[in-house]
Parts: C-alpha cells; structure tokens; sequence
C-alpha cells in the first residue's frame, strides 16, 4: 500500500521525499554530534594533567568553575535582596529627604545674578 502510495500520488511522493531528506539530515547532525562528543571527552582526559598542575600551583588566579561558581552565588544573593526590597512596603527611609530651605538660597542668589548679566549686555 505504501509503494502504492507513493508511486500514484505525487503529494504523497513529494512528502515521502521530504521525510527521506529529513532523516538523512537527522542521522547527519547525529554523526557530527557523536564526533564532537568524542573530540570533547578526548580534550578533557587531554586536560586533566594540566588541570591538576594547575590546581596545586599556587597563584593568584582562580579556577574557572570556582569563580564561576563565586559569581553565580553573588548573583543570586543581589536577586534575592531585590526580591525582598521590592516585596517589602516603601519605607521613608529609602526616600531621599527634601533639601533644606537654606541650600537654595546661594543657587537662586547665583541664578538671579546671571540672568541680571545676560540681560544687562543687550
């Protein structure tokens, strides 16, 4: 039936022929993949004397899982902070407070003076 199918009914053949060109796609991307995943675990056994020399050398650097791991560890404590801060009520003292009537005093005092030399050149 299914030689029949795709034999007599061109929609049939040109999905047949889809789903073949799909799967030979698929079966493609699997060797690639499988060769990557050799060459991956083949370059990691590689890396492992250099890896432990690097462990026992004593420098400043650190490992690059550790620092990773440092600062994935800083990210979730600064999420969780911001989390709290934001579920938490507004509070005044998260509000700057007004300036005070006195510090205006010199910045108007300076405006006026400017405004006085600008329009006295005219």
């Amino acid at each position: 039936l299914a030689l029949c199918q795709e034999s007599f009914d061109p929609a049939a053949k040109t999905h047949a022929d889809k789903i073949r060109t799909l799967e030979t796609g698929v079966q493609e991307l699997r060797t690639v993949v499988n060769a990557l995943e050799n060459k991956q675990t083949l370059y990691l056994e590689w890396f492992k004397p250099t890896e432990a020399a690097l462990l026992i050398q004593p420098s400043d650097s650190s490992h690059p899982v550790a620092a990773l791991t440092a600062w994935d560890s800083q990210r979730k404590a600064k999420i969780t902070a911001y989390k709290q801060l934001m579920s938490s009520p507004p509070s005044a003292q998260l509000l700057p407070a007004p300036p005070a009537a006195d510090t205006c005093a010199p910045l108007d005092w300076a405006v006026k003076r400017a405004f006085a030399r600008c329009t006295s050149r005219k």
